[in-house]
């Protein structure tokens, strides 16, 4: 890629061939993405990769804030993610939507909650 052109400034093509992916309610699928347990090197450009794929794909990507304690709170700890949201994080450390264990989610009504 020419130096004046980043991989960030490339526009975000939306949908595939076949289509935006649907989930069954027949609006565009929701993922969430999570970092689960201690930072490891590469979790945001995993974290970018699979934003980036799911956009590209017609899906709206959500970031859980601070793994699974983010899943059980809901609320805040869930925000929508974008394009741009993931632009510029390969060179930073530790993860962008941060990580944490959650003594609730082992029990099963912090499952569930998280599931909601």
């Amino acid at each position: 890629m020419p130096a004046a052109m980043s991989s960030d400034t490339v526009p975000s093509p939306t949908g595939s061939s076949a289509g935006p992916l649907l989930g069954l309610d027949g609006e565009p699928l929701r993922i969430g993405v999570l970092t689960s347990g201690g930072d490891a090197q590469g979790m945001n450009a995993a974290v970018r990769a699979v934003v980036r794929t799911a956009i590209r794909l017609g899906a709206r990507p959500y970031a859980v804030m601070e793994g699974w304690a983010g899943a059980v709170s809901g609320g805040d700890g869930i925000r929508p993610l974008e394009w741009d949201s993931v632009g510029s994080v390969l060179q930073r450390g530790g993860t962008i939507i941060g990580t944490a264990r959650s003594a609730e989610f082992r029990e099963r009504a912090g499952q569930l909650a998280a599931a909601r």
